[in-house]
């Protein structure tokens, strides 16, 4: 994080900084979890009806007149997993339950800060399609703060056994780090589209409990929207 902070100081003093834009938007968009797993390196779709999550973002961004700019961001989602455990001539500790169902509905809060620099090409300069259009690639660090409640219901096929069911609440605080990608595009003196596309990674997730059962720790995102400049950068 020190070197990030330098890095960024280093080139915010290469700049010519006496003109910003700073603008606030909002954001939505699609993300799909998936799966990289610790052993073996492959990558798969998470499962059980958790792949895909609705994202809502809110978003400040300021940008220098230079190449630079920060945004952050505040984004919603919710997610729902779904498990089942059969264990057929077997019990669970003891008890009569030999098959199980878990449903975890998670509602979670994500902070998402960037760092990015503007690419420029060629066809940024020529083509008259492209003179409105800003390109940034960059870093960005994620907390995503989880909320979850999960239902487990036992069951068994044994006669006169009635079902049971657990409830249970908790909150846990997840990080991640990728790349992401942003378009500007300007529609007027004010207003922006903007879209943006990241790809992050917990380095810490795994596989959950001891029942090697795959979670998803990557995420890909992609989110499209409108800003309004709140300061105008001058000419």
């Amino acid at each position: 994080m020190k070197r990030i902070i330098l890095l960024a100081l280093i080139l915010s003093g290469t700049i010519n900084t006496e003109a910003q834009t700073l603008s606030g938007g909002l954001r939505g968009g699609i993300s799909n979890w998936l799966v990289l797993a610790r052993s073996g390196g492959f990558v798969q779709e998470a499962k059980d009806g958790d792949a895909v999550s609705w994202d809502k973002e809110a978003f400040i961004r300021y940008q220098t007149k230079g190449r630079l700019a920060f945004e952050v961001a505040g984004n919603t989602y919710n997610r729902e997993k779904e498990s089942y455990a059969n264990v057929w001539g077997c019990n669970f500790g003891g008890s009569p339950y030999d098959s199980s169902y878990t449903q975890v509905k998670y509602r979670s809060t994500e902070l998402n800060i960037s760092l990015q620099y503007q690419i420029l090409t060629n066809c940024t300069k020529k083509c008259p399609f492209f003179k409105n259009i800003t390109n940034y690639i960059g870093i960005v660090a994620s907390a995503d703060i989880r909320n979850y409640k999960s239902v487990v219901n036992q069951s068994s096929t044994w006669d006169n056994v009635p079902m049971q069911t657990y409830n249970e609440k908790g909150r846990g605080v997840y990080y991640y780090f990728g790349l992401t990608h942003s378009l500007v595009y300007k529609i007027g003196e004010h207003f922006n589209a903007i879209s943006a596309v990241s790809l992050r990674f917990n380095p810490n997730n795994g596989y959950y409990d001891g029942n090697w059962t795959p979670m998803p720790n990557t995420k890909l995102s992609c989110r499209a929207g409108i800003s309004y400049n709140i300061i105008k950068a001058k000419q």
